[in-house]
C-alpha cells in the first residue's frame, strides 16, 4: 500500500519542521511503495494566508528537488466552515487572526488570548482524515502537525494527551482509517531544539513563512509566531 504524507502545512516553521522529519523518517517507504507527500493547506482566512500558500509553493519545490518524490500543493477553502467558529456568542471574534488591525502579544497568556481558534486541530485533523478516507481509503495515510512542547504549553491541543486521543478517534471514527496516524515529531520537543535540530538536518525552514500579522508581505518581528 502507498505511504501518503499529509501535512496540514500552514507555512509555517513548525510545521515545515515537522513535515521534513516526516518524510526523512519514512522516505525508503514512500519510494518502495510510490507514495506522495501531500501539502494540504487550510485556509480558514488569516491576514498571512497569501503569504502562508506562498511559502508552500516553496516548499514543495525544494522538497521535490531533494527527495524526488511527488509532492502535492492543495489549497482548501474553510473559511464558511470557520466563520461562525472564530465568534463567541455575543459575535465578538475570539481569535485576532484574522482581524488586520490587530498587533503582537508578548506572554503566554497574552499570545492565546490572539491566537486561539476552538478545536482548530481538531477539526483541521478530522477533516484531513475524511478527506483522505475518500482520496486515499486502502492507503496507509501519515497526518503531520507542527506540534512542539514550547506550542504544547500554550494549546492543548499541540500536546501529546491531544495527539494521543486524536490518533484514537481518527482510528475509529471512519470505515478505513484504521491504517491512518497523526505524527508530531517535535511534540516533546522545545521549539529552540527543533530548531537546531532542523538546521542540523539542513531542513527547508527558509522557505518557512511565521507571522501573524505580516506587513507587506514581510515578518512584523513583534508577535508570538
Amino acid at each position: 500500500k502507498p505511504i501518503r504524507i499529509i501535512s496540514l502545512f500552514s507555512g509555517g516553521l513548525d510545521i515545515a519542521c515537522s513535515t521534513q522529519m516526516v518524510i526523512q523518517n519514512n522516505i525508503k517507504d514512500i519510494l518502495k511503495t510510490k507514495g506522495t507527500v501531500d501539502l494540504w493547506y487550510f485556509d480558514w482566512g488569516t491576514n498571512a494566508s497569501d503569504n502562508e500558500i506562498s511559502a508552500g509553493r516553496k516548499y514543495k519545490e525544494s522538497l521535490s528537488k531533494k527527495y524526488n518524490i511527488e509532492i502535492i500543493h492543495e489549497i482548501i477553502d474553510v473559511k464558511n466552515i470557520f466563520k461562525d467558529i472564530i465568534k463567541n456568542s455575543t459575535g465578538k471574534t475570539v481569535t485576532r487572526l484574522n482581524d488586520k488591525k490587530s498587533a503582537g502579544a508578548g506572554s503566554h497568556e497574552a499570545e492565546a488570548a490572539i491566537s486561539y481558534v476552538p478545536m482548530r486541530n481538531t477539526l483541521l485533523l478530522t477533516m484531513a482524515a475524511a478527506k483522505a478516507e475518500h482520496l486515499y481509503p486502502n492507503d496507509k495515510c501519515i497526518f503531520v502537525i507542527g506540534a512542539n512542547l514550547s506550542e504544547g504549553m500554550i494549546y492543548l491541543d499541540n500536546s501529546e494527551t491531544f495527539i494521543n486521543n486524536i490518533n484514537s478517534t481518527i482510528k475509529v471514527a471512519g470505515q478505513n482509517t484504521y491504517n491512518f496516524e497523526v505524527q508530531a515529531p517535535f511534540v516533546n520537543v522545545t521549539k529552540t531544539k527543533m530548531l537546531k535540530i532542523a538546521e542540523e538536518n539542513d531542513f527547508f525552514i527558509e522557505d518557512s513563512f511565521s507571522c501573524y500579522f505580516p506587513n507587506n508581505g514581510e515578518p512584523c518581528g513583534e508577535c508570538g509566531s
